[in-house]
């Protein structure tokens, strides 16, 4: 059973890798075409939550934060979240407190009405 424990942290960090590997290599910026694109900004114009993602995680890569800021003020905190989701799962700490706040459901809701705030703010004021 403990040789399942590892699994999944160890397949999420080689996700996580390959696409910090691709994202620091290619800019999304520049297109290329294979790029996945947001629907909602496709066919409404209107920006989502995660809009310029794919541009701020090559910003970020690069040591561009202001940059990265910049494409999406919501990058630091998905990536704080992913660290501490994957560092607590590579420990096989499901009890420690960072662990408990990032799990708990009032969390879950805080996030969700981060994300929907950004949106319209986002949307309002142009960035």
């Amino acid at each position: 059973m403990k040789a399942k424990r590892w699994l999944l942290p160890a397949i999420a960090t080689i996700v996580v890798v390959a696409l910090a590997v691709i994202y620091y290599r290619f800019d999304p910026a520049q297109g290329g075409g294979w790029f996945p694109q947001c629907a909602l900004y496709k066919f409404t114009g209107l920006r989502c939550p995660g809009c310029g993602m794919q541009r701020a995680a090559h910003a970020l890569l690069h040591g561009d934060i202001t940059g990265a800021l910049h494409y999406n003020a919501l990058m630091p905190l998905i990536v704080l979240t992913l660290f501490i989701c994957i560092f607590n799962e590579w420990r096989g700490d499901r009890n420690g407190r960072l662990w408990l706040i990032v799990t708990h459901p009032v969390t879950s809701f805080i996030i969700l009405a981060v994300m929907i705030g950004w949106m319209i703010l986002r949307n309002l004021i142009g960035c």
